[in-house]
Order: C-alpha cells, then structure tokens, then sequence
C-alpha cells in the first residue's frame, strides 16, 4: 500500500504541475510596440520594417494612446486581413499625417484614417502597434514575441532617414519588455 501511495502523490503531482503550465499558456499571442514619437505633419513620416519570424500569423492594429493636443478615445483599429504579417514575412508600416499604412506588394497599401478625436488638432502623437495571432498557439513551431516579431523604423523624407528611438516592446509569451 505504501507504494500505491507514493504513486498516487507522484501522479497527482504531475497533475496539478500539467494543469499549471497549460493555465498559463495564453490564449492568443500578443506582441506589442509602444512608439512614443509620432507626428500628424506628413514631413515627418515615419517607415517601420517589420519582420515575423515566428511561425504565426498575427493580425496587425494600431491604436492612438496619447496625443499633445487631444484626448485620444483608445480606439483600437485593425487591418483587413490582407495586410496579415504572416510567418516569415516582411511588412512596411507608415505613419504619415493622420494615417496609418500597411504595405503589401500585392495589395498595395491598406490605410486606415487616425480619429479625429485622437489626433484631430495634434501635432504629436504615441501610440501601439499590435500583432494578435489568428488562431490560439498549438505548441507547435516558434511562438510569436519579441524576440522573433522584429521592429526597425526611420523617419523622414530625406536620405539617408533618422532612425527612431525609444520603441518599447512587450509580449505576453517571454515577459520581456525590450526598449530600441
């Protein structure tokens, strides 16, 4: 009995770890840049390369988090899924004036209008990019975070472009929080 015993505190053990780590996977990946520096003159566009080396598809949204002159509604917008960042792909993002743009070179570019009320009489503005995987992440392949969805952007209508600094990245897979 002693034994049967010890098997039934190993296998309950085993249990109560199993439940632990599935509860603490996430239900879908997300992956978020903070940009801080934006700006509604269309001088001052801002191009950022991103790049999935994950093997997720992440859906791709952007949403206006403070501005200089308004008081932004948080309203999150999100891109047709033509403009997916799918698994190992490349996709230019830019902010010019009061929009938003995803480049495909299928497609062209998808553009979303920034509100009126979150941008409307601003020159400045911060905001979050977002990268939301399509469907839940089946342990299968490399899981979408910081570490694999890749971020560079440079502003600018001249050669050579500034780069941008301060672009904080979070995820909720690795707890990073990465500052460029």
């Amino acid at each position: 009995m002693k034994i049967l015993g010890k098997y039934a505190t190993i296998l309950f053990s085993l249990f109560i770890i199993t439940l632990f780590v599935i509860s603490n996977v996430p239900a879908n990946t997300a992956v978020y840049y903070h940009l801080p520096y934006l700006h509604t003159s269309t001088n001052n566009v801002v191009y950022c390369l991103t790049s999935n080396m994950s093997s997720e598809n992440m859906t791709v949204s952007f949403t206006v988090d403070s501005a200089d002159n308004d008081t932004p509604t948080s309203t999150t917008q999100t891109f047709s899924t033509a403009s997916l960042l799918k698994s190992s792909m490349t996709r230019q993002i830019a902010f010019s004036g009061k929009t938003a743009s995803v480049y495909s070179p299928v497609t062209g570019y998808e553009t979303l209008t920034l509100p009126s009320t979150d941008v409307g009489t601003s020159g400045a503005y911060g905001g979050t990019l977002s990268f939301i995987d399509t469907v839940s992440f089946d342990s299968s392949g490399i899981q979408a975070s910081c570490l694999n969805i890749l971020m560079t952007c440079l502003q600018g209508l001249t050669a050579p472009k500034r780069a941008v600094t301060g672009i904080l990245c979070e995820d909720n897979v690795t707890g990073y929080t990465v500052a460029h």
